[in-house]
């Protein structure tokens, strides 16, 4: 079997498969015990499906992961959190996964919660060699305890330090070795108003501008006619 793996590691010098497409049996060997697995997607949309099965199928164990959130029950990241493989999550939310909570009510994995945009900030230090991020963000809350406080200008903000992970999963259309991604449809996801995805109209709109007649679709299909750009 061969499939296309979108990939890349923090430390490229690491990477034992230079290759843009490999053998499952491949890719599945890259998985060890212990690793920090950084994985994109978001709320099950555009989640590396098969590379996550490959995740599974190695047997790892006592994985840490980088993500914005824990998916669904039993699907995408949720399959490792199911099957007990992750011991520590670093990520934005997990309401959407209500097997995430009961383990986390039980002491069986570990989650750190940070701002989405820290989250993003702090990948990104790591994928610059950078050490951390300076912001006001979560000043005066939980998010700041054990942290570093830094002043700038008689400006106080938090460090928050960089991500650096084993290995990145990512679902894309496009890939090459030192991680520059292109994806198909992502414009369209980015312009639908709330409420699309549950085919209910978005507050404020009315029967005269809400066609309510087509599925939610990533390329603006049944966009309410009120909404910018939709006329």
């Amino acid at each position: 079997m061969v499939v296309r793996i979108h990939y890349f590691h923090f430390n490229c010098s690491s990477s034992s498969i230079p290759w843009k497409v490999c053998s499952k049996e491949k890719i599945i060997e890259q998985f060890k015990d212990g690793q920090i697995i950084a994985i994109g997607g978001q709320t099950g949309r555009c989640m590396p499906d098969r590379l996550i099965d490959c995740v599974l199928e190695s047997g790892a164990r006592y994985l840490t992961i980088y993500s914005l959130d824990t998916g669904w029950e039993n699907k995408g990241i949720g399959k490792l959190i199911h099957e007990r493989a992750v011991d520590k999550v670093i990520t934005s939310h997990v309401g959407t996964n209500p097997e995430t909570n009961r383990l986390i009510q039980a002491g069986l994995i570990k989650v750190e919660l940070i701002p989405m945009g820290t989250f993003a900030e702090r990948i990104r230090c790591g994928g610059m060699g950078l050490g951390g991020v300076l912001t006001k963000t979560g000043l005066g809350t939980i998010v700041e305890k054990g942290k570093q406080m830094i002043e700038v200008n008689g400006q106080q903000y938090l460090l928050e330090t960089a991500l650096r992970a084993d290995v990145a999963l990512t679902h894309s259309r496009r890939a090459d070795p030192i991680g520059n991604l292109t994806f198909r449809g992502s414009t369209g996801r980015a312009d639908h108003p709330p409420g699309l995805s549950s085919g209910r109209p978005p507050p404020g709109c009315t029967p005269a501008t809400w066609p309510g007649k087509t599925p939610y679709s990533p390329y603006g299909r049944g966009r309410c006619r009120c909404w910018p750009g939709s006329r």
